[in-house]
Order: C-alpha cells, then structure tokens, then sequence
C-alpha cells in the first residue's frame, strides 16, 4: 500500500488549497494500492502568518551592470 500525504501550507483565511487538497486525494483514492490523506498545517495551532493577503516587498533597485537588467 503506498501512503500519500497532500499537505495544506496555507492557514490564510481566503485559502482555496482545501478543495484543491481534497480534489487530489479524491483522484489518488481512485487508484488501487493508493491511501491519500490531507495534512493541514492550519490544524496543528502553530504560530504561523495567517493574513488574508501577502505583504508586499520593496523591489531591489535596479542594477545596470546586470545584463537583463539592460531593457
């Protein structure tokens, strides 16, 4: 019997990685010899982010010496 785990990484409140984590297992759980299982990170109370949109980063500035930096 092959074990599969499909892991949710996101405790985010507007995740959608749930169903998509349901979906495979739902497909893997078709194949005979297969036991899929979610692990989701969000249940195991760990101090994690969980805000509903990623903070946005400065970008570098820009480096001419850089060959595709040269646009």
């Amino acid at each position: 019997m092959t074990r599969l785990a499909v892991v949710v990484g996101s405790v985010r409140p507007n995740r959608v990685g749930g169903s998509i984590a349901q979906w495979v297992v739902d497909q893997a759980n078709e194949i005979e010899g297969v036991e899929a299982e979610i692990v989701d990170i969000a249940s195991f109370n760990l101090p994690l982010f969980a805000e509903e949109l990623p903070r946005a980063w400065p970008l570098p500035p820009p480096r001419p010496e850089l060959p595709l930096a040269r646009r």
